[in-house]
């Protein structure tokens, strides 16, 4: 712990009946920007706040043997890093708690980042396990029915006799014919619909021919030779795959220790002049933790829904969980028929964001509560800000600007444009006083993404009550989770993540300060209820209990100033709000790359796009099957079912 934090109880904090009506007079706004992957010692740990109690890393070491006995074992903390990140850090559930290094989820020292880093690159990082169980006897079922069907051929092609089973293949395809149009235009359409036409409807070939062979006697004979080749040929088919799922070692084995040390290197002031500078001169919050010791999707669904429903890890697909949008929704009642966008809450987003997870939000007349970046600036400068905007930064593609590490392995730009997008939002806010003075702007980032953070994590409570838990989703999820399970080494939900950048943003708090409160992601939904919709219940267990930050609001205004270094910024913030809205039109998207985040998005795209083809209007379902075929990117397809919507 350091010198700061001493004698400090990571404790929560409730507003009082006083502060609660202060925040509620004043505060008619509230924006959430969440960033990707950074801790808070990362990004601020040697900041030079002018706060003398500002809990920084200048003079002190925080060493990382943990784990690593046959490299450098001196790993401190240092104020060096890139915006180049060179490599994904890996933040995985079970690298998290390597990196942590507790025991049994509890007592953390904090040490293991370095070793966790070292996993990856050596390609020992905890991966997805499989069921194989599970993936052996299917495969092996599959694999007989493959060998009956391939006996049967060899068999015809030597006997002759097709007549007696072109019925029963005939069959067999056409089963299958109907099985590939349920995928194509219930689960995958378009391209990724049409790869599995030709598997498909051989594989019904042969379930047909497989269903002759064991209807007929006479071509049993001589099947237990085929079913013992395909058994083992499936057998050797599971163990490539699961040798596959390990990475590969990316680093020579020479410069393990000094590639790996790089999860100890932070951002100097001057790397990060926006939020550095936010930092000083707003709230910045030194006790917000993420939800969950895990990836990005878990803990971007406890500041939805203040759970992540049992996921520890990223787990594609819909969440069922009911959120603070629907709690909003549930306290200020809205006309559905209205072609208006809700008051109550918009979605600002760029690319496929993680927050079409929860398609609740989306289906139907929600869809027209969904903008691109650009409508957020129009909004702030209109004064026509709904009660809470959650802003989603662009993930992936050529326009990303989430500042992911994984986006930044070949150079830094991602970074940077994040940088600039902070500062554009926050310039747009300073030029519109009026609606500034009655806003609450927070900045925080989803998780710790593998990069070092000294504060150990506080205990928490499970969100749901014990009869309650359950592991609930869509049909794909639990498809892929009968097969495939990210393991939770007995997690429990009673401690939460590594500690992420938070700072408030508003003319109503204290400029300069520190606030020491134990803030969560769930801290979010149980703010925004608090102050607009005091009547609705709590999400779960983990909002009930969870700090909000209503009490930093101030009677008093103080005058905001724009950031220093942007004396032009009229007109380049229009050169660049006019690049924005270029790339929300058809093919101004670039579509998701390959990295991890990338694929996930990807899958849960398709799922996306497999509910807007066959729902709706019979023209708009038309148009989105059209638009589907031709691989738009997600963010079109979105925008262009929200302005359908808006416009009925």
């Amino acid at each position: 712990m350091s010198r700061a934090f001493a004698g400090r109880k990571p404790t929560p904090r409730h507003s009082s009946p006083e502060e609660l009506d202060r925040a509620r007079r004043h505060i008619k706004h509230v924006i959430v920007l969440m960033m990707e992957n950074r801790s808070f010692d990362h990004m601020l740990g040697f900041l030079d706040h002018p706060n003398p109690e500002f809990p920084g890393l200048t003079g002190q070491r925080f060493d990382n043997p943990f784990l690593l006995p046959d490299t450098e074992p001196m790993t401190p903390v240092s104020p060096d890093a890139e915006n180049r990140s060179y490599f994904d850090p890996p933040h995985g559930h079970l690298s998290t708690k390597m990196a942590m290094h507790g025991e049994r989820w509890r007592n953390f020292k904090m040490d293991g980042f370095v070793a966790a880093n070292a996993e990856k690159l050596s390609g020992k990082e905890p991966v997805a396990v499989p069921h194989w169980t599970r993936a052996i006897v299917v495969g092996l079922v599959l694999s007989v029915v493959a060998a009956a069907g391939i006996h049967n051929l060899a068999r015809l092609g030597i006997n002759g006799g097709w007549r007696e089973v072109v019925w029963w293949a005939l069959g067999g395809t056409v089963a299958a014919a109907a099985a590939v149009v349920l995928l194509a235009l219930h689960q995958l359409p378009g391209r990724r619909g049409r790869q599995f036409i030709l598997p498909v409807v051989l594989s019904g070939s042969f379930v047909g021919l497989a269903a002759y062979g064991l209807h007929s006697a006479e071509a049993r004979r001589g099947v237990g030779t085929w079913m013992i080749a395909s058994t083992l040929g499936a057998l050797w088919l599971l163990w490539s795959l699961s040798r596959r799922l390990k990475q590969r070692a990316r680093v020579p084995a020479d410069k393990l220790g000094s590639a790996s040390a790089r999860a100890m290197h932070c951002m100097s002031p001057d790397k990060l002049p926006v939020l550095a500078e936010l930092a000083r001169r707003y709230m910045t919050c030194t006790r917000w933790f993420c939800s969950v010791p895990g990836a990005t999707w878990p803990n971007r669904n406890f500041a939805h829904a203040a759970t992540s429903q049992e996921s520890v890890d990223i787990e594609a697909g819909f969440y069922e969980a009911p959120t603070i949008f629907q709690r909003l929704d549930q306290a200020v009642k809205q006309d559905l028929e209205s072609n208006e966008p809700f008051t109550t809450w918009r979605i600002y987003h760029h690319d496929t964001p993680q927050i079409i997870a929860y398609d609740a939000l989306w289906k139907g007349k929600m869809a027209k509560n969904w903008f691109g970046i650009s409508r957020l600036f129009e909004d702030i400068r209109k004064d026509s800000l709904p009660m809470y905007a959650f802003v989603e930064p662009c993930h992936t593609g050529e326009q990303s600007n989430s500042q992911h590490p994984g986006n930044n392995e070949q150079n830094g730009d991602d970074f940077q444009r994040g940088e600039q997008f902070m500062a554009d939002i926050y310039n747009a806010l300073v030029e519109s006083d009026d609606t500034f003075a009655k806003t609450l702007f927070l900045i925080t980032y989803d998780e710790h993404g593998g990069l070092f953070d000294h504060e150990p994590p506080p205990p928490s409570r499970h969100p749901e009550g014990l009869r309650e838990r359950r592991k609930g989703g869509s049909l794909a999820r639990r498809l892929v989770a009968f097969f495939v399970e990210y393991p939770k080494a007995n997690f429990d939900f009673r401690c939460l993540g590594p500690r992420v950048p938070a700072v408030i943003i508003s003319p109503r708090v204290d400029g300069g300060k520190l606030d020491w409160t134990l803030y969560e992601h769930a801290s979010i939904p149980a703010s925004l209820r608090l102050l607009f919709a005091p009547d609705t219940p709590p999400l779960t267990r983990r909002d009930e209990v969870a700090s909000d930050f209503l009490h930093l609001v101030r009677d008093e205004v103080t005058p905001p100033r724009k950031l220093a270094d942007d004396n032009q910024r009229p007109q380049r913030m229009a050169k660049r709000l006019d690049e924005v809205a270029a790339t929300e039109g058809p093919g101004g998207v670039t579509a998701t790359t390959g990295d991890d985040l990338g694929r996930q998005l990807a899958a849960l795209r398709s799922q996306m796009v497999a509910v807007l083809a066959t729902t709706g209007p019979v023209e708009a379902r038309r148009v989105m099957r059209a638009a589907a075929q031709a691989e738009e990117p997600a963010a079109i397809l979105f925008q262009r079912r929200a302005e359908q919507q808006r416009a009925r």
